[in-house]
C-alpha cells in the first residue's frame, strides 16, 4: 500500500511538469503595439525587434525566425523565464551563410537566447556594450 501511494505522487508530479509545459507550445509572432504602447517604447527603447517568429514545439524544440536569420534548437523554461539554446543557425540570404566576412555571425557559442514570460507574451530586453536598449516582444498565436 504505501509503495502504491509513493507510486502515485510520483506519478502526479511528473504529469504536472509536464503539463506545466504545454501552455508555451504554439507558435509565437512579434507584438504589434498599440499607438500609447509605440509613445512609451520611444521614451525606453533604442530600438525594437521586427518581424520575429517563433515555434516552440512539444518535443522541446523551437524554430524561429528574425529579419536576417533561421535558427533551431532546444527550449526549457522555468516559473518565468523561456530560454531558447540555439544548435544551429543560418541567415536568410543564402550567400551570407558561406562569406567569411559573416562567419562570426553564425557561431553558435554558448549563449542562451532568454525571454521573460508574460502571459501569452515572451519579452527580451537586450542591453548592448554601447548602453543602448532594445526590446523583442512576442505574442501568442497559435496553440499547437
Amino acid at each position: 500500500m504505501k509503495h502504491i501511494f509513493i507510486s502515485l505522487i510520483i506519478i502526479t508530479f511528473t504529469i504536472g511538469c509536464q503539463k506545466k509545459d504545454l501552455y508555451l507550445v504554439g507558435e509565437y509572432k512579434i507584438y504589434k503595439p498599440s499607438y500609447t504602447d509605440k509613445i512609451y517604447r520611444y521614451f525606453k527603447y533604442d530600438s525594437w525587434t521586427v518581424g520575429t517568429e517563433l515555434n516552440l514545439k512539444k518535443d522541446s524544440t523551437f524554430e524561429m525566425k528574425n529579419c536576417s536569420m533561421f535558427m533551431k534548437g532546444k527550449w526549457t523554461n522555468n516559473s518565468d523565464s523561456l530560454f531558447l539554446k540555439i544548435e544551429s543557425k543560418k541567415f536568410r540570404i543564402d550567400s551570407l551563410n558561406n562569406s567569411p566576412k559573416w562567419k562570426n555571425w553564425l557561431a553558435i557559442g554558448e549563449g542562451i537566447y532568454t525571454f521573460k514570460i508574460d502571459g501569452k507574451f515572451l519579452e527580451n530586453e537586450k542591453k548592448y556594450s554601447s548602453g543602448k536598449l532594445s526590446l523583442e516582444k512576442l505574442e501568442k498565436i497559435v496553440i499547437n
